[in-house]
């Protein structure tokens, strides 16, 4: 038996789905807008969130990405509901981090099995506290970036942006990021922030990092956006 919090602003599709919760075992309550479903996440944080997209008072995806920027409710899980039955929709809902994106109309079975799945007992994961490639070092305890190359070392004062931006590259060398993905990962207090946003910060974390030449491992991928290198260019022209 589970706690769900039905954020729904159409009265008889919640009235529903806390029917179909109801048989299926779980206390579900219902808020009819973000600001009710905030104000009953305060009291108790349940332990699922059915969460529509198209809500009076902001979008669902929107209050998504506060959940996920909010320690108390960044892993609380959330299957996102909408009549938006596009491939691009349902991406970005899973790269704001919903665990599920279910289009209008789903099966009720389909729904609650999802919500089995999200319940399941994750595995606990330990993220490295130092990550490292190619001589360039960043803690994530003492937020400290350092740079090696040959016999010089250099602490990089990076702004909390680019440590962030640092930190997502560092943990994903080689993956592309479109610039909308690197939105909804580094400003996740920010839903209105625009793409043109993060050329500007990738500019400044390149300036950052050229003082010991690593600027040129952030790469731009024409198209698509940026990703970080594990090949050190200018290690290599050094070596030929």
């Amino acid at each position: 038996m589970s706690d769900i919090l039905i954020v729904e602003d159409e009265h008889g599709a919640a009235e529903y789905l806390w029917t179909k919760a109801r048989e299926a075992g779980h206390v579900p309550s219902v808020a009819f807008t973000v600001k009710n479903a905030t104000e009953l996440i305060d009291v108790q944080v349940p332990d699922v969130v059915l969460l529509d997209w198209m809500l009076s008072d902001m979008t669902g995806l929107s209050f998504l990405r506060t959940l996920r920027a909010t320690m108390r409710t960044r892993d609380l899980p959330v299957i996102m509901l909408s009549a938006r039955p596009s491939e691009a929709d349902c991406i970005r809902a899973l790269n704001a981090g919903a665990d599920f994106y279910l289009a209008k109309p789903f099966s009720v079975k389909e729904l609650f099995a999802r919500v089995a799945v999200v319940l399941r007992p994750k595995p606990i994961t330990v993220e490295p506290d130092v990550l490292h490639i190619n001589g360039l070092s960043l803690s994530l305890k003492s937020h400290r970036v350092v740079a090696k190359r040959d016999e010089r070392e250099a602490a990089l004062a990076l702004k909390p942006t680019q440590f962030k931006l640092l930190r997502l590259f560092l943990l994903h060398p080689e993956q592309v990021f479109s610039r909308d993905e690197i939105l909804e990962h580094v400003w996740t207090d920010q839903p209105d922030a625009k793409a043109r946003t993060v050329d500007v910060h990738v500019k400044y974390l390149r300036d950052a990092l050229r003082p010991l030449q690593f600027d040129t491992m952030i790469e731009t991928v024409l198209n698509e956006g940026y990703r970080l290198s594990r090949i050190d260019a200018r290690s290599e022209a050094g070596r030929g």
